[in-house]
């Protein structure tokens, strides 16, 4: 099976959670490695090398590692219909977190994250990981 890993699978690995259920083939959305390259300079500027350097050594592994799926105005549009549709419910999306679902409802993938807010997202198959 194929799927969207989101960042938060990254960022689990990082810390130590169990990351179960992964799928055959992984892609990611580009908006995963403006997290994980914000994550390693948030690292840097705060002086901590050693986090810095396991960041880095993530982002390093996974630009290689993965498929990186591009953002255009397909998913523009699903990501603005996904924010829209959150509102109507009293629900506040993230525009990263929002680009990532739009990403993977628009390649018909399932998204695979630890993150449980994607579960209030109308029209995104998530697999809760």
């Amino acid at each position: 099976m194929r799927g969207l890993l989101d960042t938060s699978v990254f960022v689990g690995r990082e810390a130590g959670r169990a990351v179960d259920e992964l799928p055959d083939e992984a892609a990611l959305s580009v908006i995963t490695l403006a997290e994980l390259t914000l994550g390693v300079r948030m690292a840097e500027q705060r002086g901590d090398s050693d986090l810095a350097g396991l960041r880095q050594a993530t982002l390093d592994a996974v630009a290689v590692t993965f498929d990186v799926l591009a953002v255009d105005r397909q998913i523009a549009s699903v990501c603005a219909a996904i924010r829209a549709g959150g509102r109507a419910r009293n629900l506040r999306f993230g525009p990263f977190d929002s680009l990532i679902a739009a990403t993977a409802v628009v390649h018909g993938l399932p998204l695979y994250t630890q993150d449980t807010q994607f579960s209030d997202m109308v029209g995104v198959q998530t697999r809760l990981i």
